[in-house]
């Protein structure tokens, strides 16, 4: 998996990428400020989107 739920030291929800060591974003937002619900939700949808992906691109 490449994508984790993380709280960060601010008790602020994010979606991180493992890869990058970054936190991840949509196009355009930065996915930071979240809800526990929403952040768990993206990285679930983030990481069926990146195990669907040809494998060129993983």
């Amino acid at each position: 998996m490449q994508f984790t739920a993380f709280l960060d030291p601010c008790d602020q929800w994010m979606v991180y990428d493992l890869f990058s060591d970054l936190p991840a974003e949509l196009p355009g937002r930065l996915l930071l400020g979240l809800t526990q619900n929403d952040a768990e939700q993206l990285t679930e949808q983030a990481n069926m989107e990146f195990v669907l992906m040809p494998a060129e691109y993983n």
